[in-house]
């Protein structure tokens, strides 16, 4: 994982929403969903809805690995 370029931010934080899964020990990500996000400096925050029932926070936790999409980025998460 490498930092966010300040493009990169740029584009993400014109979004409304991005989009956000898990990534599986196997190196898949089947799940995803659109959620909103909290730019703070050069680190952007998201939080589940449903909490660790949500469909991609429990697995996300359980890997600590996740694949986020927006504004044209799309990159590897921790």
């Amino acid at each position: 994982m490498t930092a966010w370029t300040p493009d990169e931010l740029d584009r993400i934080n014109a979004e409304t929403y991005f989009t956000v899964g898990a990534t599986l020990p196997d190196g898949t990500t089947p799940k995803t969903v659109d959620i909103w996000s909290v730019p703070v400096g050069d680190r952007i925050f998201i939080r589940s809805y449903n909490g660790t029932q949500g469909k991609w926070y429990g697995p996300a936790l359980k890997t600590g690995r996740g694949r986020i999409s927006a504004g044209g980025v799309d990159k590897p998460v921790r």
